[in-house]
């Protein structure tokens, strides 16, 4: 309404533009995603495949384990099958037909390069017509980094760290390769089969045997447990008669403060139901049903919903991977936000209106205490046993948390580097990917890599200029979980000041605010370096 009429139209035109753009970008990823497919007959190939990735691949689901078997560029087939195929040939195939998808290695009539050099264009008229001297200036004013300079600053600061112990990671790694008979040079395709079969010999991790050790009622049990000493409230399960639930598997909780007041209440539907629930990459969702709201006299509720395989009978419990009992974790955490949240205004209080790249902190923070021994001890119950894990398995699972977490992170850092270069200059999107890549990456750019043209999530997503969220996230949970290690107080004390901070300020206080008054200053990525190991290494 502010626009002059030129600027109105300016405006008008680029967001039209934008959108058409966007749309023929995905609508060409998926169509080269889906032109690819390689058939394997050969079962000698397949001996190390979990059965349910066989069961993803296999033609026929009844011949899961005969075959034949697709290989797909579809993510959930694709990742998996660059883990345990152990032809680097087939790897590399796989890989480029992958990383060239919507170029003109596939087809001209599926080339997304001219796509996103429009696609800048067009954000960049969005935000000039704002007042704004780039997209990523613009990004800026609903993220809690506030700046380029500090998302660029933080980027800097983690890859200084990294880049050393990334060479040391990728050394260890081609001599493990090597002394396995591998013979070549690791390539980026080469690394996730050899990193998988690195992990499982150094920390000698059976995914099979370590979910026996995490029963889903003891789990939950004890991340409720957790919760209460650190924020001081407790949980009471409310039995509900069937009919006010959708599933007999709903259970329902109240939240209580200290002195007895009801808080919030939520759902949890923990176990997966084919054809009922959507099963997807996610496979978990925290939603938010109903806000905080003095006005109209509402508390918070909440619906945790998962996919967890459901208990076999009385005798053999619901069991968790490790990978499920860090979602349990994560999914919490967003939820304690929505819970405790004591903003009055419901478009403000819990979740909503927390800027993009804070939305995720109290996800990670929570999911940090997972890898405390202590805490890791008092969650693990053999459902047969009853006994914890051995302290050795424990050091294990937190040592293979931070293998190749140094490789990992420069991957991260490449991205999000090369997303805010891309919505702050005029660089051509080529050029920006050569000049980077062998900053970051530890191998020769190949020459039919293009990744960029199926970059959906920045180049045709809401990511844009907000691909280092993610990263920003991990760096302040890393720094506020640092401050209960830190603190000489009461671990309760430092738990109260998480609670009236972050669990409690929601959208109605910008995060920065939230940050400085729990730790009393800015963030910093001191923390994230000590929590990813890479401190130790360099």
């Amino acid at each position: 309404m502010e626009l002059t009429p030129d600027k109105y139209q300016m405006l008008g035109l680029a967001l039209t533009n934008l959108e058409k753009n966007k749309g023929e970008f995905k609508k060409k990823v998926v169509e080269s995603t889906n032109r690819f497919s390689h058939r394997i007959n050969d079962p000698n190939l397949m001996t190390d495949f979990p059965p349910s990735l066989l069961e993803k691949m296999a033609v026929d689901r009844s011949r899961t384990y005969q075959g034949p078997w697709d290989v797909t560029l579809q993510p959930h087939v694709y990742e998996g099958f660059l883990e345990y195929c152990p032809d680097t040939e087939l790897r590399r195939n796989t890989y480029r037909a992958y990383n060239m998808r919507a170029t003109n290695h596939v087809g001209r009539e599926v080339n997304n390069d001219l796509h996103i050099e429009d696609i800048r264009m067009y954000r960049s008229d969005q935000a000039i017509a704002l007042g704004f001297e780039n997209f990523g200036q613009m990004s800026m004013e609903t993220k809690m980094a506030g700046t380029v300079d500090n998302v660029l600053s933080m980027i800097t600061s983690l890859f200084n760290k990294a880049r050393t112990v990334q060479s040391k990671e990728m050394a260890s790694l081609q001599k493990f390769s090597e002394s396995r008979g591998f013979d070549l040079k690791l390539e980026a395709w080469d690394v996730p089969y050899w990193r998988r079969k690195q992990r499982r010999t150094v920390f000698n991790i059976d995914e099979n045997q370590l979910k026996e050790y995490f029963p889903f009622n003891h789990v939950l049990q004890g991340l409720l447990e957790l919760c209460s000493e650190l924020f001081g409230i407790s949980f009471e399960e409310v039995t509900l008669e069937n009919s006010t639930t959708w599933h007999p598997d709903v259970r329902f909780f109240q939240v209580i403060d200290a002195s007895g007041g009801h808080l919030s209440s939520f759902y949890l539907d923990p176990f997966k139901r084919p054809g009922e629930k959507l099963h997807t990459a996610v496979s978990a969702w925290m939603l938010g049903c109903r806000n905080r709201s003095d006005i109209a006299g509402t508390k918070p509720l909440a619906n945790l919903v998962f996919n967890f395989t459901p208990p076999e009978s009385k005798e053999k419990p619901s069991l968790l991977t490790f990978a499920e009992v860090n979602l349990l974790f994560q999914k919490f955490g967003q939820a304690l936000q929505h819970l405790l949240t004591t903003v009055p205004y419901l478009e403000a209080s819990g979740l909503t209106n927390i800027e993009w790249d804070a939305v995720e902190v109290c996800s990670y923070f929570l999911q940090n205490w997972l890898y405390e021994p202590s805490i890791l001890e008092r969650m693990s119950q053999h459902y047969e046993s009853l006994l914890p894990l051995s302290g050795s398995s424990i050091q294990d699972i937190i040592g293979s948390r931070n293998h190749m977490a140094a490789y990992d992170l420069c991957s991260e850092l490449y991205l999000a580097h090369l997303d805010m270069l891309l919505h702050t200059g005029k660089i051509h999107w080529t050029d920006l990917v050569k000049e980077l890549w062998e900053m970051y990456r530890p191998f020769v750019l190949d020459k039919y890599d293009d990744h960029l043209c199926s970059s959906t999530a920045i180049i045709a997503d809401v990511w844009a200029a907000a691909y280092y969220s993610h990263l920003w996230s991990r760096m302040v949970a890393a720094d506020a979980f640092q401050a209960f290690k830190e603190s000489e107080e009461e671990i309760s004390e430092t738990g109260a000041r998480f609670r009236n901070t972050f669990l409690s300020l929601g959208g109605g206080c910008h995060s920065g605010e939230v940050f400085r008054r729990f730790r009393g200053r800015d963030p910093s990525p001191d923390a994230l370096h000590e929590l990813c190991g890479l401190n130790d290494r360099d």
